[in-house]
């Protein structure tokens, strides 16, 4: 469904001003002083194991306080189940299929705008540090920005700057929020320029395999452990197969993965801490959102990519805005990652690309019992031998496997877990859903077909980013 700025920004601005008080986005408007945007992405962040979500464990203080103060987002759905495809589909409000990033050697539409473009074209400075190589700036992840660092992090290791560097598979054993601090402070403090606007990308990297969080948190939630699992080489061990874990070492790796989650949280913690001595949180727009989560053998194996299945599609989402948005609040309504693009825009005050395929949902933040105007997501993963297609509502799914055809549906609130699939082609519930699961998909292959671009360019991966991508798991 097309965006086309169809809530006027000045209609925006004061149906939420009546609702956050004195102090909502017109004040911006009216001092002329245009609002920040900071976009913070935690790679493979689960929803469930996050304190604001009702996560028991102490993973989160500094998003759950951050969540207190904002909005969180109770139904975001990822648009794929990795990183490559969900990352620009938040860049782009487009689905993977028609942004072409469907791979590790994909690179975007030669035709397609972005976030960045859009912000810079308004007079935004905009400025990204990624620390994973599926955002590298060769798949298209940089266009639009001014600065796009997506080499400090993987130089820093070549040049044995971190202790723990793994020279044989060319990727960092050890953690990489520090260094994505130092740059975005660094860049905030000396670099920015404080007369214009600024749009900030920020990608940590650590929840993601391997499980590797530093002392005193890779002992923080499981002190007791004295097994052999350290968290490390779980790609290469769950793509061979060889991997066998007793209850007890499943147990300890989940309790590594939220050792590396509150390592990250701490930093995301001293970030925000940072932004507000330099008086900046007061005035910027903060997006928390996941790309994608992680397996922990629910359904049989572990890691992402593979499945559409809850665990890794439903994802983090926590927007804060100081005096724009009523703290504490909760969003219950579905929404999706193509939607975060057209929202940001309109939040504000900037035309929405006609590209986009999402909906903004400020309108329902600004008045909460506006239903936001679709009730179905798309989904979609394609990596190594897999090609799946989803189509989501609040009550149901139905999962479509192109290899063999079959599609399943799951009733998500009498089995949240997914565990009680039914076949479509016998099941009266699900042929509705399943039939635009189906309609959706023909309709994304002809405008696939007739788009006066390429869908998809061949790019050229130098021998180190493959390297890095093969680790990862994402190339053989």
């Amino acid at each position: 469904m097309d965006c086309h700025g169809w809530f006027p920004a000045l209609r925006l601005l004061a149906a939420m001003l009546v609702t956050a008080g004195t102090s909502g986005p017109a004040l911006a408007a009216a001092t002329g002083a245009k609002p920040n945007i900071l976009f913070i992405m935690i790679d493979t962040l689960r929803p469930d194991h996050v304190g604001c979500y009702g996560y028991q464990r102490q993973t989160t203080p500094n998003l759950d306080r951050l969540a207190a103060g904002g909005v969180r987002f109770d139904q975001m759905i990822a648009a794929s189940s990795w990183t490559t495809p969900s990352v620009m589909s938040m860049f782009t409000s487009l689905p993977p299929s028609l942004h072409g990033v469907t791979g590790p050697d994909k690179t975007l539409v030669g035709d397609a705008t972005t976030l960045a473009a859009e912000l810079k074209r308004a007079g935004y400075q905009t400025v990204g540090f990624t620390s994973n190589p599926c955002t590298h700036s060769k798949l298209g992840y940089a266009r639009g920005f001014d600065l796009y660092d997506d080499f400090t992090v993987m130089l820093s290791s070549d040049l044995n700057l971190f202790e723990d560097f793994d020279q044989e598979k060319g990727i960092l054993s050890t953690v990489t929020s520090p260094t994505i601090n130092r740059l975005a402070l660094s860049w905030l403090e000396q670099k920015r320029d404080p007369g214009r606007p600024f749009f900030l990308y920020l990608l940590y990297f650590d929840p993601h395999a391997d499980y590797v969080p530093p002392s005193p948190y890779n002992r923080l939630f499981d002190p007791e452990y004295d097994g052999p699992e350290n968290g490390r080489n779980l790609p290469d061990r769950a793509e061979s197969g060889s991997a066998v874990f007793t209850e007890r070492d499943r147990a300890h790796i989940r309790a590594l993965y939220d050792g590396d989650i509150r390592f990250t949280d701490e930093h995301v913690g001293a970030l925000l801490k940072k932004m507000e001595q330099l008086k900046l949180l007061e005035n910027t727009l903060t997006v928390v959102v996941s790309d994608h989560g992680e397996e922990f053998w629910e359904h049989g194996g572990m890691l992402h990519g593979h499945t559409l299945y809850e665990e890794l599609i439903h994802v983090v989402c926590i927007l804060h805005w100081p005096g724009k948005i009523g703290p504490g609040t909760v969003f219950p309504q579905q929404v999706s990652h193509v939607d975060i693009m057209p929202s940001l825009l309109d939040a504000m005050g900037l035309p929405i690309p006609r590209q986009c395929r999402g909906e903004s949902f400020m309108p329902c933040l600004a008045s909460p019992d506006k239903p936001f105007p679709r009730k179905e997501c798309f989904l979609e993963t394609e990596i190594r031998n897999v090609q799946l297609k989803a189509i989501r509502s609040a009550g149901g799914k139905i999962g479509w496997d192109l290899k063999t055809g079959q599609k399943r549906g799951f009733n998500l609130r009498e089995d949240p877990a997914e565990i009680a699939g039914v076949d479509c082609a016998a099941t009266a519930w699900c042929q509705d859903p399943a039939t635009r699961l189906d309609a959706w998909w023909q309709a994304t292959l002809r405008e696939v077909a007739t788009r006066p671009e390429p869908q998809t360019i061949t790019s050229e991966i130098d021998p180190r980013l493959k390297k890095q991508l093969k680790a990862l798991g994402y190339l053989h």
